[in-house]
């Protein structure tokens, strides 16, 4: 509609994407410290929710590039394969949790 902001749209892209990575950065980056501070039984939850974090940052970032009319094809493949491998490994690890507080309650029931 205005072509004199034409020459605009490849840097806002750039910037698009440096913002979200900074923004995914800052998130887990916090999320990890402060591991120090819960207990040991908490870490595999504080990972799941890390992930849960990742992938939705990844979804939020990609929406509005693509609303936007920022969505290159590069781009949008990326984000949405990375909140897809972020989207899998937090069933795994939520499968391999309820699957050892299976294996605890079984324990407790049997040793009673």
């Amino acid at each position: 509609m205005f072509p004199e902001a034409a020459f605009l749209h490849d840097p806002a892209m750039l910037w698009q994407f440096v913002a979200a990575s900074c923004l995914q950065v800052v998130v887990i980056a916090s999320l990890y410290l402060a591991v120090a501070r819960i207990p040991a039984r908490w870490v595999p939850w504080l990972r799941i929710a890390t992930l849960a974090a990742f992938a939705a940052i990844c979804i939020g970032s990609n929406a509005p590039v693509i609303a936007h009319g920022f969505g290159t094809p590069g781009f949008v493949y990326s984000l949405g394969l990375a909140a897809a491998a972020s989207l899998i490994a937090t069933v795994a690890l939520v499968h391999g949790q309820w699957r050892q507080w299976l294996a605890r309650r079984k324990r407790r029931a049997t040793a009673l």
